[in-house]
């Protein structure tokens, strides 16, 4: 008898046969049940993943003048943030390690640190702050395209170089003041720093004092910059997922900003009416209208100023408040002092502070200074762009941001 010879189908019985193809069948539907769950399982995850990698970074959080602003873009901005303030708060402490100070003594680096801390955990005040950026970004180039205004990659590329301290000709110098304000730019976290070498001299032939090798600074050159831009791009993608070309929309932007901004207030005034004036602030309307009556009776304005204002910031200084234009006062105080003739003192002015009196020292139409310029240019555009945000149907926000804000990356702990 062959060892397998049992094996033959015709060596077995019928009974055995029919054992033979059930469990065939049965191993048949186990095969196919267990491919079947298997599919369904890599289907429900693979819907997960396309979930949340592909549609759900889709999906707006804001849609302005008709143009999306993505979960995906949202995320990245505010993982940019992030990454910002870390840095700053890593700059703080190297600045402070820098002056020889202690940081955890010193009042004003610990108010600095304190508040990039805050900024970092309230995440909704976070996104928050990010989602009105990113939809000022979409409203100012909106604007920039229907004026024709343009950035080139050249510009691009220029900004990129002051952003890093690289001066490919020359370093800047200013040739006057500008009266077009530059927007913060974005600050490479890990910036260049030069190294320093000898210049070496020459032995003299007569003996004279030996002299200190003065030390200069390496000259930054190309390669630098790029190993810089490289390193910064490979951390900052590493840190918040923000590719090179994210990376550029963030220097467009600081550009569109900058140039629609001088576009809009190109033709602003450079003088102002403005007034002179100085108060007293006290609590009550019965203790300004007895100070007025002493003032009327002969009494110093400055005497009294030291003797009873509130306003400790000025008290000492006969209450001076300097000259101020329109705008830059509460409303009550603002109409009491441009309605005063020079040298007239006010019946008592009531505002959220207390009560006011109020002395115009003069009243003229003056030339703005570079910074009150500056302000005035930055508010007009604020203003501005408070009113296109404003428009009915310009812009339109989603609640589900609030539940997208990222929190990484986070500060290392000590």
């Amino acid at each position: 008898m062959k060892p397998h010879a049992a094996e033959n189908p015709r060596d077995l019985t019928r009974k055995q046969r029919v054992h033979m193809r059930r469990d065939d069948v049965q191993r048949r539907w186990v095969v196919l049940v267990t491919s079947l769950i298997l599919f369904i399982v890599l289907a429900i995850v693979g819907a997960g993943l396309l979930d949340q990698f592909v549609l759900k970074q889709r999906q707006p959080v804001a849609i302005v003048g008709g143009e999306k602003i993505t979960t995906h873009q949202f995320q990245v901005a505010v993982r940019y943030k992030r990454f910002q303030l870390i840095g700053q708060y890593n700059q703080t402490l190297q600045f402070a390690s820098f002056l020889g100070g202690d940081p955890s003594t010193d009042s004003y680096i610990q108010q600095q640190l304190a508040s990039i801390q805050t900024q970092l955990s309230d995440n909704e005040s976070l996104g928050q702050t990010v989602l009105e950026a990113l939809v000022s970004d979409h409203l100012i180039r909106q604007e920039a395209v229907r004026r024709g205004i343009v950035v080139t990659s050249d510009e691009v590329e220029r900004e990129l170089h002051d952003a890093f301290g690289f001066y490919p000709e020359g370093t800047p110098t200013l040739a006057g003041p500008t009266l077009t304000p530059r927007p913060p730019t974005v600050i490479p976290a890990v910036s260049p720093t030069p190294t320093v070498t000898l210049t070496p001299t020459a032995t003299p032939a007569t003996p004279e004092p030996s002299r200190t090798p003065v030390p200069t600074s390496t000259p930054y050159t190309a390669e630098a910059f790029a190993t810089d831009y490289q390193t910064y791009l490979s951390e900052t993608r590493t840190a918040t997922g923000m590719n090179e070309a994210e990376f550029r929309e963030v220097i467009e932007s600081v550009i569109y900003r900058r140039k629609l901004q001088a576009a809009l207030t190109a033709d602003l005034p450079r003088q102002e009416d403005q007034v002179h004036a100085r108060h007293i602030l006290v609590a009550t309307q019965a203790e300004a209208a007895a100070l007025r009556d002493r003032l009327m009776k002969g009494e110093a304005w400055d005497a009294l100023a030291k003797e009873a204002s509130l306003d400790t910031s000025n008290k000492d200084s006969g209450g001076d408040l300097g000259w101020f234009g329109r705008g830059q006062m509460v409303g009550e105080f603002e109409a009491a002092a441009f309605a005063l003739k020079p040298g007239s003192i006010s019946e008592p002015v009531q505002t959220t502070f207390g009560w006011h009196l109020i002395n115009v020292v003069s009243h003229q139409v003056r030339t703005l200074s570079l910074t009150a310029y500056e302000d005035l240019q930055n508010s007009f555009f604020e203003n501005w762009l408070a009113g296109e945000g404003a428009k009915t149907g310009a812009v339109e926000t989603f609640e589900i941001w609030k539940e997208r804000v990222p929190t990484e990356p986070v500060l290392p702990t000590a």
